[in-house]
């Protein structure tokens, strides 16, 4: 375990990383010893989990599996996650959070961890370490928590956020229904060209380019 730790240390930061102000950053040896703990019942030291920085445990999956292998609580979660950014959304849509574990998207990758930290926010701030249990006011808190944290964790829930709107508004998976909330008929099934279409585009439009519609 710690081969692989100290791996995948040296392959995230490499061996003088720098951050954004262009100072060094913790060397590999700082950070391995900083993250040494003494283990009175076994009398040896060992790497504490819990405080290795949050691009590590999200990348190594040093976390609870059970968050990436229980799919009800994934998906229990993600709904809840959801109907937090859209209260209006439809909590039973059986598409409503497909968009989060399709491989398309590189998100699945970081799904687990996400709704690993979804709970975790949940039971710092109120104590339940369920963030399905908790009131939609809650729930607002914990995500507004995550968004004024550290770069990578606004990131991704900024990502989850913005793939909720898209999924949900554009109705991604269910082109045929539409989204009723802002009044999406879906996919066009009869309108007349006229309706969906300038009838004098080329005096509208600017002629293109190219034929590819690309200026080289």
């Amino acid at each position: 375990m710690k081969k692989l730790f100290l791996l995948s240390i040296k392959k995230i930061f490499g061996k003088n990383s720098r951050n954004k102000g262009g100072m060094s950053s913790e060397s590999i040896s700082d950070l391995l010893s900083r993250l040494r703990r003494y283990d009175c019942s076994t009398k040896t030291y060992k790497i504490d989990v819990l405080s290795i920085p949050h691009a590590l445990q999200m990348v190594l999956r040093l976390f609870p599996h059970k968050y990436c292998k229980n799919q009800i609580l994934k998906e229990m979660s993600l709904r809840a996650f959801v109907t937090t950014i859209i209260p209006e959304a439809d909590g039973d849509d059986k598409f409503l959070v497909k968009m989060y574990e399709d491989s398309f998207y590189p998100f699945h990758t970081y799904c687990g961890y996400f709704i690993f930290d979804l709970n975790k926010r949940a039971k710092k701030f109120f104590g339940i370490g369920n963030f399905c249990s908790l009131s939609l006011e809650d729930r607002t808190t914990v995500i507004q928590s995550a968004l004024s944290g550290r770069e990578l964790t606004v990131r991704l829930y900024k990502g989850a956020i913005l793939m909720a709107q898209v999924a949900y508004f554009g109705a991604v998976y269910n082109e045929e229904k539409g989204c009723k909330l802002i009044a999406f008929p879906g996919r066009n099934n009869g309108y007349e060209k006229r309706e969906i279409t300038y009838p004098f585009a080329h005096s509208v439009f600017k002629k293109e380019l190219s034929l590819s519609g690309h200026p080289w």
